[in-house]
Order: structure tokens, then sequence, then C-alpha cells
């Protein structure tokens, strides 16, 4: 049994990221290559505070070139993914909850909104399909590849319509099969702090109110093999992933893999990215699960479940990368108890702390008198 995955990414000095898998009893093989083409897009988007339709459009269409330079390298991948946001192009993932309501004036009808989200969910899935078709022609492979990709989703709920950064799966027959929204939101970058409460601080900046985190930890099942999706920053912020992988870990959900997708061109060459790979290395090491991150701009990189690199790509270059990351059934201490060591010492420290103070405060004036005539003058 096979699976392979391509994660097309980063422009511009762009990653496309093909991974193969075979489930053998006690591990699973990866076959990873990355590839790259420059182009100007992400430092164009870093620069612009606006929204502007068409660079997303003009963004899609270089990863579905990218990504069918891929599979003709690499005819047998099953499964594609590109990175934050690059899939929207205008058109979001929308879906309906049961009891949703609108605005009293909204100036349309429940009705209204269903059909328009139908609408919009055909043509969202009509997109997918034309660009498996794509890719089974560039590849001359019989089956098209799956896709996971970045892309923004909206949902139409009891309240205000949300709105998530997400990544959204998508079957062999372009249609969608599941979708996880980001967990931890970049304070102003994503959100404005007590927005929700003063909804007028969203109009003193570019950002527009509604981003809200996902509904918390998912797997996927491809080909056997239990895939966490993660987005950003949700492995950087270490106590995210965490708490996922011990919640499912907690319900017999053993993840095999955790996959990273992320927009790292904000930064630059600065030293957050080499922060964001040591995070993720400590997160697989503390849960020994081998964790790829597949990074437009940042680092590219494969994680094995010890959290050593077994290899990367160097920041805003162009190439390949080919990983072999093995699935591990080892359950750490860590798994087991979580920080509950960094609580019990914490908590000694600041007993320690209190009596220090408390103990220094009850001794009477005169003592201090007496120790400060001990001291000898300079």
């Amino acid at each position: 049994m096979r699976w392979r995955l391509v994660e097309a990414f980063c422009w511009p000095r762009s990653h496309t990221v093909i991974i193969g898998f075979a489930k053998p009893k006690r591990c699973m093989r990866f076959r990873t290559i990355v590839r790259c083409r420059p182009s100007r897009l992400c430092n164009e988007t870093s620069r612009s505070s606006t929204y502007d339709e068409q660079r997303e459009i003009d963004t899609a269409r270089r990863y579905v070139k990218g990504s069918r330079d891929a599979v003709a390298t690499a005819p047998d991948v099953g499964l594609i993914v590109w990175p934050e946001s690059t899939y929207t192009a205008g058109l979001p993932w929308r879906v309906v909850e049961d009891g949703f309501t609108l605005p009293a004036d909204s100036g349309v009808t429940k009705a209204e909104v269903v059909a328009g989200v139908k609408d919009a969910q055909d043509l969202f899935q009509r997109r997918a399909a034309d660009i498996q078709l794509a890719l089974r022609a560039s590849s001359g492979k019989e089956s098209p590849p799956q896709l996971m990709v970045g892309c923004s989703v909206i949902r139409y709920v009891d309240g205000p319509v949300q709105i998530f950064s997400s990544v959204v799966g998508i079957n062999r027959n372009g249609r969608v099969a599941n979708w996880y929204g980001k967990s931890h939101l970049v304070i102003l970058g994503e959100y404005i702090p007590f927005g929700h409460w003063f909804p007028w601080l969203y109009s003193l900046t570019p950002l527009s109110p509604g981003v809200v985190p996902g509904d918390g930890a998912a797997t996927w099942d491809i080909e056997g093999a239990k895939v966490m999706p993660s987005v950003c920053f949700d492995t950087m912020v270490e106590r995210v992933t965490n708490r996922h992988l011990r919640k499912l870990d907690a319900s017999g959900e053993h993840v095999d893999v955790v996959i990273n997708v992320t927009n790292d061109a904000w930064f630059k060459n600065s030293a957050i990215l080499s922060h964001h790979r040591r995070c993720t290395q400590v997160l697989a090491a503390a849960h020994h699960v081998p964790i790829l991150i597949a990074a437009n701009g940042g680092p590219t990189v494969s994680i094995d479940s010890s959290g050593r690199v077994i290899d990367a790509l160097p920041h805003q270059t162009e190439g390949f990368l080919i990983a072999n990351p093995r699935r591990d059934s080892r359950v750490t201490l860590y798994q087991r108890i979580g920080d509950l060591p960094a609580w019990v010492a914490a908590f000694l420290c600041m007993t320690l702390m209190a009596s220090a103070v408390y103990n220094r405060m009850r001794r009477p004036p005169d003592v201090y008198r007496a120790w400060s005539e001990t001291v000898p003058s300079r």
C-alpha cells in the first residue's frame, strides 16, 4: 500500500513538496521532493495591506503549474498539499450550519443564502476537479491525486458569520471531505485584542473582523495513516499542538504524522524562521511523532520522531527534499502527564519566594538596624 503527497507552496522561491508513503507493519516511509520557482508575489503581498483578488488568482495559477511540474517528475503522488491561504483565489469554501441566523437588515432570506452556498460549493468542487484533471494529464496516471489545500473557510452559524484560515481536504472525486481551522490566531495579524467587544478597532487597521479559531484537533485518515493537519504557528506555539496531540491520544487516535503548512514569508530571513523549526523539533521529540513543515519562505523541513532534522531546505532557496519519516509507536512520559512537572516546579518557586517575603516582613526593624551596624562602612 502506497501513499504519496504533494505539498505545493512558497512563491517566491517556491517549494513544491512531493511525499511518498508506504505502510509496512511497523513504519511508514515518505519520499519527499521539493521544487521551487522564483517569483516576487509573496514580497508584493507582504507590502500590501489591501485585498487583491487578482493576486490570489495569480497565486493559485502558479501553484497549479508548480504542482503539474511536480507530478510530472513523480507520477505516483496521491495527495497534493498547498500551504496557508494559497488556494482561495476569491472562492473560499462555505458551509451552513442548521439553525444559522441572519442580521435583520441583511436583505436576503435563509433560502437564498442556502442556495448561494450550494452554488459556491459546486463551483469550488468543479475547480478542484479541473485541477485534478490537469494533474492526471501531467502524471499520465488514471487516478487523480487528492488535494489538501490552504484555503479560507466561511461558516454561517447562529450568530456572526465565522471566517477561518484553514486546510481543506478534497478527495479523488473532487468533493470536499473535511477541513481544519487554524487554532492559534496571530495577534494583530488576524485579530485585534478586544475587537470582539469593540468592533470599531478594526476600522483603524487593514484587518477585517470575523476571523475565529478553529474547532480543535482533527485527524485525516489517508490510506490508513492518521495525519494531523496543522496551520502556521500551531506548531511554534507548542501548547497548541501539545494539547491537540494529547487530546487525540487520550481518545485512542494515535497520530502517525503531523503536517504543518505555513506562510512565513512575512518574516523574510529573520530569526523567527529558525525559531519555528526549533519549536517543532521539541514537539516531535516530546510526542515521538514525525513532523513535516511546508513553508512559504520559511523552514521546509522533515523532522523525525526524536526531534532530529533529517533534511531541510535553506530558507528562500530552490531545490527538492527527500524525506523518510517513520511511524513511531513509543509513548513518552510527557504524553501521559503533560506540563505537570513544570507546574509543580513553578508552584515550589512561588512558595519559596512567598515564604522569603513573608519572613522578611515579620522580622522586627531592630534586627535590620543591628545588622546594618555590623556591616563595615566603605
